[in-house]
């Protein structure tokens, strides 16, 4: 399994690896959720599951991590992140992830703390229909596209980065991703702003595959079940000035003290 390394500041690793078979419960490498991968329908869809964890695992390993240690959450867009398990109490910073799958094969991507990342992948040979292109493209872009077909999935994967490195997924309408130069450039890194918010993105290929990696600052994380708790706590203890008084919660008071 190859950890390679795609970027160096923010420090950026990724992994490509064909789907394992799939495994018996108490076989499942860390990180797998036992209820979602339950929930699969088929074979198929759990190898891919397993698989990308996987590869998460070797990157995270190769970075020193305990993936023991730590478990993937989701936000309400479903975009994956890490947390400490409850119980440990521990407020390091943990670095970002992506996860894919393609035609067999599982992606993962790692950016170090205070980054999110996007990665997408698909074969480089992937041909995608000319009445679909208007599902991630429109008006000048779609008219360019239309002559240069065989481009199509490079420009796919990498507006599927950027909609991952926004946290977003559909939310945020591919048609709507645009790039300066139309079809990104191979091993260049490019920018682009969506809002206020400034994306780089780099294409890649790898062993037969369009990588397309998109990273930007880090935005609100999801909040743990620990702070949760904790925050509700701080907030029966303030009185009804809005102040925190530590008198509240307690069965009494001393006098005088």
């Amino acid at each position: 399994m190859n950890v390679l390394e795609h970027h160096s500041s923010p420090k950026i690793e990724i992994s490509l690896i064909g789907n394992i078979p799939d495994t018996v419960a108490d076989e499942l490498p860390p990180l797998v959720d036992i209820d979602e991968y339950n929930s699969f329908k088929t074979d198929k869809r759990r190898a891919e599951h397993v698989s990308a964890r996987f590869a998460l695992c070797s990157i995270l390993e190769n970075w020193g991590l305990d993936v023991e240690q730590v478990k993937i959450v989701r936000d309400n867009n479903r975009a994956p992140s890490l947390q400490w398990l409850e119980g440990l109490y521990r407020s390091e910073p943990l670095p970002g992830i992506s996860l894919g799958h393609s035609n067999g094969n599982a992606v993962a991507a790692v950016i170090e703390p205070g980054w999110w990342v996007g990665i997408d992948a698909e074969p480089d040979d992937r041909k995608i229909a000319a009445n679909a292109l208007d599902q991630f493209c429109k008006g000048e872009e779609l008219v360019m596209l239309s002559g240069r077909s065989d481009e199509a999935v490079k420009l796919w994967t990498s507006k599927e980065a950027v909609q991952k490195s926004m946290h977003l997924g559909m939310n945020l309408n591919p048609r709507d991703i645009t790039f300066d130069n139309s079809i990104p450039i191979e091993e260049v890194i490019h920018q682009l702003s969506i809002g206020n918010t400034n994306i780089k993105l780099k294409n890649t290929l790898h062993n037969g595959f369009q990588i397309a990696v998109a990273w930007r600052l880090a935005g609100e994380p999801v909040p743990r079940a620990e702070d949760e708790l904790l925050d509700a706590a701080r907030d029966l203890m303030r009185n009804e000035a809005g102040e925190f008084d530590f008198s509240i919660g307690c069965a009494t008071t001393r006098e005088n003290h």
